[in-house]
């Protein structure tokens, strides 16, 4: 699916390894361009691998929408270039290496990291908190079968998938429904929770 190059850095005992789950966040200051295209790069500091194509873009507790991660490259600090920077949202290199050192204060020019390149592919209507599409969504999706809240077989079969503890994303892509639209159905079990109360 994705290649990733495991080029290791002088400092072993520094490469950071990790995974990218089902979602991919980023600071509050970022999203604005994210979400008019304008950022479609992201570094992480080390080897970072995605679990999955595609993912929901989170920021402070929120779910934006849904990207797909369409390109993985590792290469070191130093060789970040004004393409990357461009891709990123930044004005050069200089200013994206800037940026980097003062979220990851220790990060050393022969240090690994992973430019990870998406597209946003669905935006919701507005930001969900992610609770609701994580801790709450197996009970919200029960909520939704039971009153009937689903529009086609399509989301009923999705909303299953959640009931039985498959993610927003998972299940949207295993019912061939757009995740926006389960997120509205989710959204309108929530205000059936909230009149119960």
């Amino acid at each position: 699916m994705l290649g990733v190059d495991e080029r290791r850095s002088r400092h072993p005992s520094k490469v950071i390894k990790r995974s990218l789950g089902v979602t991919i966040t980023f600071k509050k200051a970022f999203i604005p361009k994210i979400l008019k295209n304008a950022k479609t790069v992201t570094v992480r500091w080390g080897i970072v691998k995605p679990s999955r194509r595609l993912v929901l873009i989170e920021s402070e507790g929120l779910i934006y929408g849904e990207a797909e991660i369409k390109n993985v490259k590792v290469t070191h600090f130093s060789q970040l270039d004004e393409e990357c920077a461009s891709k990123d949202g930044f004005n050069g290199v200089e200013e994206l290496k800037s940026a980097l050192k003062r979220i990851y204060p220790s990060i050393e020019p022969d240090d690994l990291v992973t430019v990870l390149e998406f597209e946003v592919k669905e935006l919701f209507k507005s930001p969900v908190p992610r609770d609701l599409l994580f801790a709450r969504a197996g009970r919200l999706a029960r909520l939704a079968l039971a009153r009937g809240l689903y529009a086609s077989a399509g989301e009923r079969q999705a909303l299953a998938h959640i009931a039985a503890g498959k993610d927003v994303v998972d299940a949207s892509m295993l019912a061939g429904v757009p995740v926006g639209r389960v997120v509205e159905v989710l959204l309108e079990a929530r205000k059936f929770e909230l009149d119960s109360r």
